[in-house]
């Protein structure tokens, strides 16, 4: 019994320097998944000596707490980071659709905001389709005014045309 109680002890405590070397650092990928094998084999060792269990299990657990400990606090960052990110992508959804509606859209305003979208990497095809149709319609309006300054000598050669064939007709 002594040295199955032994060999529990020696099994275990390589167990927990196992999971403390997990816990050290960074989280690396697969860290959950080898936390989770490391208690399956932590139970097919099975029991010791109680008093000496209960004080490895204690060592063990806060190894692997501070393992998941990890994990959460980058799913946190991670998550926050996205909503940061979805958050910026909508001000410039807005700021692009702003840009849009205003009577003299910017070029160099347009494509500032292509440019930090580019940089955001959004994922959402929502927010992508809204700013696509913003950044359409900018472009649109962009388009419509350099047309109407280039036409616009000959519109006002039009309407002096007009006003004269009118003058001519109305003296006939």
């Amino acid at each position: 019994i002594k040295r199955r109680d032994d060999d529990a002890e020696q099994a275990k405590a390589a167990l927990i320097a196992e999971a403390q070397a997990l816990s050290q650092g960074t989280p690396q990928r697969g860290a959950a998944i080898a936390a989770r094998e490391l208690q399956q084999r932590w139970q097919r060792i099975g029991n010791g000596r109680r008093s000496r269990d209960q004080a490895q299990w204690k060592t063990f657990r806060a190894a692997l707490d501070g393992v998941f400990g990890a994990l959460d606090a980058e799913r946190a960052e991670r998550t926050a980071r996205d909503t940061q990110s979805r958050a910026d992508a909508e001000a410039l959804c807005l700021e692009m659709e702003a840009l849009a509606a205003s009577t003299a859209p910017e070029r160099a305003a347009a494509a500032r905001l292509k440019s930090a979208w580019d940089n955001l990497r959004v994922r959402d095809e929502h927010l992508a389709r809204r700013f696509e149709e913003a950044e359409s319609n900018a472009r649109e309006t962009a388009l419509h005014r350099e047309r109407a300054s280039k036409n616009a000598r000959f519109s006002a050669w039009l309407a002096r045309y007009r006003l004269c064939r009118a003058a001519e007709r109305a003296g006939r």
